[in-house]
């Protein structure tokens, strides 16, 4: 090597990456047979030689000062030695394999059999499977350290590029002469295609690389004796793999730093390589601590299903009563995650409190990619939801919402694939276990309640958040409804605006997804319970009917006064055992064994607790008078608007508190806000003027304007009238009343007499003071 001037480096560098090549050359034709010495021959010349050694150690170590065309030839020559060296392994594998075959699969019932004459004394298989020469193990170590290095001095030079702010984009100087921006032009597209160049030497390091992990993972028992690998070759490429995650924060920088390859060098070293597990979990953890973007991509590594090589392997070892876990990682990072030590860590902590906060969307993230492994596991994290840092509360309640809005059932084990199984035993089983799967749902259920009062509002909106979405997914159970509709209404007075206003979209979603009518007036229901109960107590079982008859006449006996809510709730009680004695009689098929008149009143009885409990969620909402008011009285806007929002939903449903509201919200009308006045026009419009759910694009018929007018300022208080007055002389203006109302209007006053004119007469005021 003579390093006399510029030049003769130059010249130095190239005949070094010529030894290379031509060693590659050598390697391509000859593979295996350049490692074997069969004879025992004392002059036996070693492919990986001193010199080549000597010569990718230089190249390497002096990878930062080459130029961009030797740097180029050096990271092609070395891919490809690894890449051939990983050929000859797995031909060498799958060749050894398919001679030295020493077990047959056959499919039977879903289940591959090792064939009995091929097994040992201990009743495993036996293989006759030789490892690869010394000299070839010790040519795929150094050619593999040499590509970390390399990969380890181009991913540092990104990060400290990145962090300078370095640009490859055109410059722009206006106020330099033509000759100056042709040059700045010119040095531009030159920096631009050294740096697609340098781009394109990191995607085929993490390809090479890649390959490298895959191969020693897979024929690790071809590469070491009993396949027992050693840790610090098979952990290199896991080592530049996170620092190419480091460097992946952003959708471009993930693309250059080639992130995808990395997390599966990262997956398939897990998969392959048990003895690394602890090592790569504290790795991966110390990463998710330092930066905030990793936590998003070790969720997605932990989703990664098993390689097909994998697969293969997978199928023997469970053929021989080896039961392979591939969620092994995901499992071990949530049982770490739950054993942190959260205590005294708030924001005066620094960065400890900074790397928990960095560490907690693991979990939700996780949760999203792979909710049916979060459900069964979740309870290794449940233990933060009494820490001090909100962000572990907040993200195990998000992960909760996730876990819960697919239908997951519990155990995915299918009764065919078992060659002596017990019906009736494996039925049991699955009964037990879809009882212990509905428990551990109603108690998640109920963590949800619990933390909508947790003490941080972050972790409030979470949870609020969580609830949306289950009812968007239709994931809400129906014994859910009532109980969330009044936390929801209880949540409005939440001192924190994010959590009145989560609380608030949750009861317009309630509406929209009720599982009830299109329609929510009162007066329906009440008039179909009060006619299902008569029927239903004058049909009652004779036993319950005298039970019935004679506890009301011992409660008159008692008090002649007596109340009428009393009476109710012996009605109640024995409409309860008839139903209880219908659902007893016959659990798996009772309407077709109860006889037809007890069917009737089953089916009855069933219809009444249905529309009971339709009117109690209508009475609900008409019971939050108080809370929607204050909501309207607040001086958020964004209160403001969210409630004026759930008004109009409110009318769509005809609910009775929608015209209320509205008309209390017409105060607003005199607000500085213009927004606000906005707002407060446009629901008047949705609720009186234009048909439900066409967004103003559709007026209702001029009868019904006129009736909704009518009927709104018919009721009004004189402060209302004022209010009302302002938005229809608006309205007028900006000509969205139909003329022919004013034509049905003055035909009212014409033709009818009474409060119908009066309140005709005073519209007609109001519409024309515009």
């Amino acid at each position: 090597f003579e390093d006399d001037d510029e030049a003769t480096r130059s010249n130095s560098f190239d005949q070094l990456v010529l030894i290379i090549e031509r060693g590659n050359r050598s390697l391509n034709s000859d593979r295996l047979a350049l490692f074997e010495n069969p004879e025992g021959e004392q002059e036996f010349t070693e492919w990986n030689d001193e010199e080549r050694i000597q010569a990718l150690y230089t190249l390497v170590r002096k990878s930062s000062s080459l130029s961009v065309a030797t740097r180029t030839r050096l990271i092609t020559a070395l891919c490809k030695a690894v890449n051939i060296l990983c050929s000859i392994l797995a031909s060498s594998a799958s060749t050894q394999t398919t001679s030295n075959s020493s077990y047959i699969q056959t499919q039977n019932s879903g289940r591959n059999i090792i064939d009995n004459h091929n097994l040992s004394e201990k009743g495993q298989p036996e293989t006759s499977l030789t490892i690869v020469s010394q000299t070839f193990r010790d040519a795929l170590a150094c050619h593999i350290y040499m590509l970390y290095t390399l990969m380890f001095f181009l991913e540092s030079e990104a990060k400290v590029g990145k962090s300078l702010g370095l640009s490859t984009g055109l410059s722009n100087n206006k106020s330099s002469s033509n000759k100056n921006r042709k040059e700045n032009a010119k040095k531009d597209r030159e920096r631009k295609a050294e740096a697609e160049k340098v781009l394109a030497s990191r995607q085929a390091c993490a390809n090479a690389m890649f390959t490298a992990a895959h191969a020693m993972g897979v024929y690790k028992s071809k590469l070491w004796k009993r396949g027992v690998p050693d840790e610090n070759v098979i952990g290199l490429p896991c080592r530049i793999a996170y620092q190419m995650l480091e460097n992946s924060s952003g959708i471009v920088a993930r693309k250059a730093s080639s992130a995808d390859l990395a997390l599966k060098i990262i997956a398939i070293t897990v998969q392959t390589s048990d003895c690394l597990m602890s090592t790569i979990v504290s790795a991966l953890l110390d990463l998710m601590h330092s930066y905030e973007h990793i936590a998003a991509l070790v969720a997605e590594l932990c989703a990664i299903p098993p390689f097909e090589d994998i697969l293969v392997v997978d199928r023997c070892n469970l053929a021989m009563g080896k039961i392979s876990d591939s969620n092994k990682l995901a499992k071990e990072l949530l049982r770490e995650i739950g054993r942190l030590d959260t205590s005294n860590c708030t924001s005066d902590t620094g960065g400890k409190a900074s790397g928990l906060k960095h560490v907690a969307p693991f979990i939700s993230h996780l949760a999203e990619k792979n909710p049916h492994f979060t459900f069964q596991h979740i309870h290794l994290v449940l233990t933060h939801l009494e820490s001090d840092p909100y962000m572990f509360r907040s993200a195990i309640v998000t992960a909760i919402g996730h876990v819960l809005v697919r239908n997951i059932i519990s155990g995915n084990e299918n009764p065919a694939e078992n060659e002596d199984f017990d019906e009736d035993k494996i039925q049991e089983e699955l009964k037990k276990k879809n009882m212990n799967f509905t428990l551990t749902k109603e108690k998640l259920f109920d963590i949800l309640i619990k933390r909508a009062h947790d003490a941080s509002s972050y972790t409030r909106v979470a949870v609020m958040k969580s609830w949306a979405n289950l009812i968007e997914t239709d994931s809400l159970p129906l014994q859910r409804l009532l109980p969330l509709t009044e936390l929801s209404i209880d949540r409005l007075k939440d001192k924190t605006v994010m959590v009145r206003r989560s609380a608030m979209q949750i009861l317009s979603l309630l509406l929209e997804k009720n599982p009830f009518t299109h329609t929510l007036s009162p007066e329906p229901y009440i008039e179909k319970i009060n006619e299902l109960r008569v029927f239903i107590l004058s049909n009652l079982p004779e036993n319950i009917k005298l039970a019935m008859d004679s506890a009301l006449d011992e409660l008159e006996c008692m008090d002649e006064n007596t109340d009428a809510k009393e009476r109710e709730k012996i009605e109640n009680a024995a409409i309860e055992t008839a139903y209880s004695e219908y659902e007893s009689s016959s659990p798996d098929s009772k309407d077709e064994d109860l006889e037809e008149e007890d069917s009737m009143i089953y089916m009855k009885i069933k219809a009444l607790k249905f529309l009971s409990s339709a009117l109690a969620f209508i009475n609900l909402f008409e019971s939050a008078t108080t809370a929607f008011d204050s909501m309207l009285l607040s001086s958020n806007s964004s209160d403001v608007t969210e409630a004026l929002r759930f008004f109009v939903r409110a009318r769509h449903f005809q609910l009775p508190c929608a015209v209320t509201g509205i008309k209390q919200a017409l105060a607003l009308m005199w607000s500085n806000e213009t927004n606000i006045k906005d707002e407060v026009l446009n629901a008047f419009v949705e609720v009186f003027i234009s048909t439900p759910g066409s967004e103003r694009k559709k007026l209702l018929p001029s009868k019904v304007i006129a009736d909704n007018l009518l009927f709104l300022v018919g009721n009004a208080t004189v402060s209302e009238v004022a209010s009302i007055e302002e938005a229809m002389c608006q309205l007028v203006n900006n000509e969205v009343i139909p003329t022919d109302v004013f034509l049905l209007l003055w035909s009212i006053v014409a033709k009818t007499p009474g409060d119908a004119r009066a309140a005709a007469l005073l519209t007609i005021s109001m519409l024309g003071s515009a």
